[in-house]
């Protein structure tokens, strides 16, 4: 997939933006809006949590959504779960031999971190 349409979108969504502080799902979060989109970002980890139309009332997101399908289903959201989609990619797979030599324990530290 190329990068430079999703690159454009938030260029677009950046420079005519509002931002505003948020809770997703129970997560601390920051909407960054236009007046054609609005993208979710959660304030640990920086995972873009929801992608969704301003003018669309259901507020339907094609990120990850856990929560919401659990919610939908009439069950309860999994515990430890995931939202949306990474920005950074060390959230899976083990660490290799030379990290683990080097002290890292496994990957994940950045989807922890305050963003």
């Amino acid at each position: 997939m190329p990068r430079f349409p999703f690159a454009f979108l938030l260029a677009a969504i950046f420079s005519a933006s509002g931002q505003t502080p948020a809770v997703f799902e129970g997560r601390q979060a920051l909407v960054l809006s236009n007046d054609k989109v609005e993208l979710t970002i959660l304030t640990q980890g920086g995972a873009f949590a929801s992608l969704a139309l301003r003018d669309d009332p259901d507020k339907l997101s094609p990120l990850w959504n856990p929560v919401r399908m659990a919610r939908e289903a009439g069950q309860k959201p999994p515990l430890g779960f995931a939202l949306g989609h990474f920005v950074c990619v060390d959230g899976f797979g083990p660490v290799s031999r030379e990290e683990q030599a080097a002290g890292m324990p496994g990957h994940g530290e950045a989807h922890a971190q305050p963003w």
